[in-house]
């Protein structure tokens, strides 16, 4: 059984530590990164995912994607006539479809079981949609660690942390 290696509210952690004692380490700044720029980041976790063409909606064009989805559902949500004062919800609700394939895609690649159910997948994408962009790219990194054999030197380590200091 497989899950995520972090948690949906793990915004503010830095590192993870593998079973083989390697720390993989990530940005903080991810999760900011996708609460003001989600399209960016949407797009960055498609390209690191490495999946077969057209495996997810808009796999090449995440940023127009993830807004054209965005305005058509806000646009039909509104042609409905109902009297919901805020564009932002609507918005979300397109864009959320568009992320959910993307963390969908995700979930079967590294067959995590844990989250297996659809209708789980779009809670979190459309209510924590920053948190969960967040955590797909922690887990993108951190698998992507798992699956490259190659750990460096602690001394090339140590001399890499002093010359960006």
């Amino acid at each position: 059984m497989s899950d995520f290696h972090t948690g949906l509210f793990d915004c503010c952690k830095s590192e993870y530590t593998l079973s083989n004692g390697r720390v993989v380490k990530f940005s903080r700044l991810e999760s900011l990164k996708a609460f003001l720029f989600p399209c960016v980041v949407l797009g960055e976790n498609t390209r690191r995912l490495d999946l077969e063409p057209n495996t997810i909606y808009c796999q090449n064009w995440n940023c127009l994607g993830y807004w054209t989805f965005g305005l058509l559902s806000a646009a039909l949500i509104s042609s409905i006539g109902t009297d919901a004062p805020y564009f932002g919800d609507d918005f979300v609700l397109g864009a959320a479809a568009l992320h959910a394939s993307e963390r969908n895609a995700l979930i079967k690649k590294y067959k995590i079981t844990t989250e297996s159910d659809p209708a789980t997948t779009c809670f979190k994408t459309y209510c924590c949609g920053c948190c969960s962009l967040a955590q797909e790219s922690r887990e993108i990194t951190i698998r992507k660690q798992i699956n490259n054999p190659y750990q460096p030197p602690l001394d090339m380590e140590m001399e890499m942390e002093e010359r960006l200091l």
